[in-house]
């Protein structure tokens, strides 16, 4: 896929409000891991303008729970940002307030928290850790491609100095016509304003150090009307991996008996689920993010039944599409 169109990404923005106008777009084949990113972006930017508004009517937010035990209707916020306006207006401090996050089983807020977490597919800690898996996936799969071409690299880590790409390359390589020194992997749909904001915090200083290079927007970005001597932008396109499966498709796969046979056809690696099928419980919830934080390849979970129908029901919230093999 390259790029799309100035007009095309507005009509595709204007109609996304939710994860379910996603079906809408099948018809366009658009992948859903483009679409998922362009939605959170909307609900980031919507935050980013009106999140001072409401911090400045705190007293307001205050009086209305403390008599109504409900958000007020004006509070049009992603449920883990309301929740902490909530807080901070009852006088939680961050500290406060990260550890109700970390472990809700709070008796005056845990249904209020349990909420929230399970439901904002932006803001949620597990939002939050999936977007960072979809990262490390993104990263893997250049890895795997520079690996796979016998190329001496060096990696963002092993650098440690200065303003560094995900990979430097030691030797320069030919792609899209234009002799590569780096690439820069982001696990997003890029507007010409995140481009923009990139371009100079990033990759312009990148060319200055170590020449020109690629950068891969990995769901997708808008058609730049001009092209830069310092860098090409790209998809992915040209790098095959299964787990993309993941990182543009956003499927997860979940099998009981079958979940060897499911790890085998993908070439998936399998996480087995020991954490009960309670929602509310920290075991549960914390079994969630660890899951995400395993992942550097796509994984199968190994679930039964009951825990399934839970499981299912919190990774469709958070923007994934589930496969559930018997």
């Amino acid at each position: 896929m390259s790029g799309i169109g100035v007009e095309e990404f507005y009509k595709i923005r204007r109609g996304l409000k939710s994860i379910k106008d996603f079906a809408r777009y099948t018809y366009y084949t658009y992948p859903r891991g483009m679409l998922f990113s362009i939605l959170i972006q909307k609900k980031i930017n919507w935050v980013k303008i009106r999140y001072h508004e409401y911090v400045a009517r705190l007293k307001e937010v205050e009086e209305f729970w403390r008599k109504y035990k409900k958000f007020p209707s004006w509070l049009k916020l992603p449920p883990i940002m309301r929740v902490r306006i909530l807080l901070k207006s009852l006088g939680f401090n961050k500290r406060e307030i990260a550890k109700l996050l970390k472990d809700p089983e709070d008796k005056e807020f845990s249904n209020l928290l349990w909420n929230a977490i399970y439901r904002d597919f932006v803001y949620s800690p597990i939002a939050v850790r999936s977007h960072f898996a979809k990262g490390k996936i993104g990263e893997r799969i250049l890895k795997d491609y520079l690996e796979s071409k016998g190329l001496d690299f060096k990696t963002e880590k092993e650098i440690k100095e200065g303003k560094t790409p995900d990979f430097y390359l030691n030797k320069p390589i030919i792609l899209h016509d234009m002799e590569i020194n780096w690439i820069e992997s982001k696990a997003l749909f890029a507007d010409k304003k995140l481009h923009a904001y990139y371009s100079k915090r990033q990759y312009n200083p990148y060319f200055e150090l170590y020449g020109a290079g690629l950068v891969v927007y990995w769901n997708g970005f808008v058609k730049m009307n001009s092209t830069s001597k310092n860098f090409v932008i790209s998809s992915g396109y040209e790098f095959e991996s299964v787990d993309k499966i993941f990182l543009n498709d956003m499927k997860i796969f979940i099998a009981d008996d079958t979940a060897e046979k499911v790890s085998e056809l993908y070439k998936a690696g399998i996480f087995k689920w020991r954490y009960g099928d309670e929602m509310h419980s920290t075991r549960f919830y914390h079994g969630i993010l660890e899951y995400f934080d395993s992942i550097d390849r796509i994984k199968v979970i190994e679930a039964g039944k009951d825990e399934t129908k839970f499981l299912k029901r919190v990774l469709k919230n958070m923007g994934f599409e589930v496969l559930v093999f018997p």
